[in-house]
């Protein structure tokens, strides 16, 4: 069953949403297949056992994600590029200004060691 499968994996994740469905794919000479939404609450809360249909040989089952762990996975996807050019450019320009002052005096060190004049 749906129940029996889900338990194989340990569990919906944090990550799940509680949206699950299964896709039984269709007789051979027949187009598209059959989406059987699950009622996870009811299977698991309610004692509800309609939706908690045997799985057969080709069945699917899917668990959706929580939409904003999604959400959240699409931004890092986009932002994660540009994270990492400005960090590029961020790291060479520090070490060209490091470059480019190595062995200038600064105005607060001392000339004479040890005198702090």
């Amino acid at each position: 069953t749906v129940l029996d499968a889900v338990a194989q994996i340990q569990g919906l994740s944090d990550i799940s949403s509680k949206r699950v469905w299964v896709a039984r794919p269709s007789p051979p000479g027949c187009a598209g297949s059959q989406v059987m939404m699950v009622d996870w609450r009811g299977i698991t809360q309610d004692g509800v056992t309609t939706t908690n249909y045997q799985i057969l040989p080709g069945d699917r089952i899917y668990i959706k994600a929580d939409d904003l762990i999604a959400l959240d996975n699409m931004l890092v996807k986009i932002t994660t590029p540009i994270e990492r050019v400005m960090g590029v450019i961020l790291l060479g320009a520090g070490t060209y200004n490091r470059v480019l002052n190595a062995g200038v005096v600064t105005s607060g060190s001392s000339s004479t060691p040890g005198t702090g004049f």
